[in-house]
C-alpha cells in the first residue's frame, strides 16, 4: 500500500500538463490558493493525526512522551538546516551566475526535487509503517503540498529553456524518487526495533510538517493583503484543516 501511495505522489509531477496553456500570472494565482489549502493539510495531519499517533504509540509500548516533542522540534531544526544550506546553495550559484549559464538552473532544481521526494517517500514510508489509517492521512498532506511545488518546479524548467515535454518527463523521472525514499524506510525499518524507533520518526515529521507550513508556505500566503483574497486563502486554510481532520476521524487506526 505504501508503494502505492508513493507512486500515487509521484504521479503529481504530471500536474504540469494542465498549465501547458496557461499563462504565468494565471499559473501563479492558481498555485496561491493551492498553498493555502496545502498550508492546512499539512498542520492538521501534524496535530490531528501524526503526534497524537506517536504518542499513543510511544505509551502503547511503555516510553515517555518527551522525546516524541523533542524529536519535533529536532524535526523542525532539520528541514531549517536542509534549506538554509539550499537557499546557500543557490544564491551562491546567482552569485557567479556570469560563470553559470541558465541551462544549469534546470538540473540544480531537478536534482533538489529527487532529494527533497526522496525524503516525502521516507515519510509516506514510515507513517504506514506506523499505521496503514496515518500512511494515507500523511499522502493527502504530502500531495498537496506537492502540487504547488510541481507546478513551481514545471515553471522553472520552462524558463531555463527545457521544452515543455521533457520539463514533464524530467519532473515526472525525479518524482519516482518518492518511490526509492518508501522502500529505504521500509528496508530500514526491518533493522531498527519499530516499538522505539517510530515515535521518535513521527516525531521528525511533525517537525517537518510545522517547517514547511509555518515557514515555507504561510508566508508566502501572507504576501497578498486584498480582502477578498485574504478571505479565500484563509477559508481553504481551513478547509484544509477540516479535511485531514475528517479523514482521520472516518479512517479507523489499528
Amino acid at each position: 500500500m505504501m508503494l502505492l501511495a508513493s507512486a500515487s505522489v509521484s504521479l503529481i509531477a504530471l500536474i504540469g500538463i494542465i498549465f501547458v496553456k496557461l499563462n504565468e500570472e494565471k499559473t501563479k494565482r492558481i498555485s496561491h490558493f493551492l498553498i493555502s489549502f496545502a498550508a492546512g493539510t499539512l498542520l492538521g495531519a501534524v496535530f490531528f493525526d501524526i503526534l497524537p499517533e506517536a504518542i499513543e504509540h510511544s505509551a502503547e509500548y511503555g516510553g515517555e512522551i518527551d522525546p516524541v516533542f523533542l524529536a519535533a522540534v529536532v524535526g523542525f531544526i532539520l528541514f531549517f538546516v536542509f534549506e538554509k544550506t539550499l537557499i546557500w546553495y543557490h544564491r551562491h550559484d546567482e552569485h557567479h551566475a556570469r560563470e553559470i549559464p541558465r541551462a544549469q538552473t534546470g538540473p540544480l532544481i531537478l536534482f533538489g526535487d529527487a532529494v527533497h521526494n526522496f525524503i516525502d517517500g521516507i515519510i509516506i514510508g514510515l507513517s504506514f509503517l506506523a499505521d496503514p489509517a496515518l500512511g494515507v492521512t500523511a499522502t493527502i498532506a504530502i500531495a498537496f503540498h506537492e502540487i504547488p511545488q510541481e507546478i513551481g518546479d514545471f515553471s522553472v524548467l520552462l524558463h531555463s529553456g527545457f521544452s515543455k515535454g521533457y520539463a514533464l518527463f524530467f519532473n515526472f523521472l525525479v518524482a519516482t524518487t518518492t518511490i526509492l525514499g518508501a522502500l529505504f524506510a521500509y528496508f530500514v525499518s526491518s533493522a531498527v526495533n519499530l516499538d522505539t524507533f517510530l515515535p521518535i520518526a513521527l516525531g521528525l515529521i511533525s517537525g517537518g510538517f510545522i517547517y514547511i507550513a509555518s515557514v515555507d508556505l504561510i508566508p508566502e500566503i501572507n504576501k497578498e493583503t486584498r480582502l477578498g483574497h485574504s478571505i479565500a486563502t484563509s477559508a481553504l486554510f481551513v478547509i484544509g484543516l477540516a479535511t485531514i481532520y475528517t479523514v482521520a476521524q472516518l479512517l479507523p487506526h489499528g
